[in-house]
């Protein structure tokens, strides 16, 4: 499967109707983050509208991805999702859903990829094939952390690292490239404008904090959506 603007434009809309309801359990005895189905379409400026927007976003201590013994393991086991209902782990998940041409390794329910590729590939426009994919998580996991994940529940902070709108299938230099940056401070060559639609719809959904510049990046970077004014 392709995922084309339509893609993120319904992505978008959905981020909008979950975002009230993370926000509202926050304060609850939760153990998941909710996660919607997708709604008509909404634009940008919807997005920028909704996204809380701070001046600065400090370092909070305390962020390990690592789960060898004695890691904090703050985000859980890899690809390990506590939503799931299938057999499947959420890597192999997300390759099948994103990837064309996908074939399975025999006598795994469908559930190890073993070919496919990325035509385009979101990040650089290329064909790319499956030895050098790799999930990207759109916005960090480090950010995340910074921008408030640091105050949710284990639960939540794994359900958060397997979702599929924060996932996505990309070529491997690129998303090494990008590593823990913000938007303002890495965009893809490739679609640009799609990529900071889809940054913003999970900042919205999981209520993270946008800071000034990268509100204004997405601005530029879509000049058609911009925020609105104070």
């Amino acid at each position: 499967m392709r995922i084309r603007r339509s893609g993120w434009m319904a992505l978008a809309a959905a981020a909008v109707s979950a975002a009230a309801l993370f926000n509202s359990g926050l304060g609850e005895d939760t153990t998941t983050v909710p996660r919607s189905a997708a709604q008509p379409a909404a634009d940008l400026a919807v997005l920028l509208n909704q996204v809380q927007v701070v001046d600065h976003i400090p370092s909070v201590d305390g962020y390990e991805r690592s789960c060898r013994k004695g890691d904090a393991c703050v985000f859980g086991p890899a690809w390990n999702d506590p939503l799931a209902h299938s057999a499947c782990d959420t890597r192999n998940r997300v390759l099948a859903a994103q990837l064309t041409g996908v074939t399975f390794k025999p006598n795994t329910n469908n559930c190890k990829v073993i070919t496919g590729f990325l035509d385009p590939d979101p990040y650089t426009g290329q064909r790319v094939d499956l030895e050098d994919v790799e999930l990207d998580h759109i916005y960090a996991l480090a950010a995340a952390w910074d921008a408030g994940a640091w105050r949710w529940t284990p639960e939540q902070r794994q359900s958060f690292a397997n979702d599929p709108v924060e996932l996505l299938a990309v070529y491997g230099p690129a998303n090494r490239q990008k590593s823990d940056a913000r938007l303002d401070e890495w965009l893809p060559t490739f679609q640009p404008c799609a990529y900071v639609q889809r940054y913003l719809t999970v900042a919205v959904k999981y209520q993270l904090a946008i800071t000034a510049a990268e509100r204004d990046t997405a601005a530029a970077t879509c000049p058609a959506a911009p925020p609105a004014a104070a």
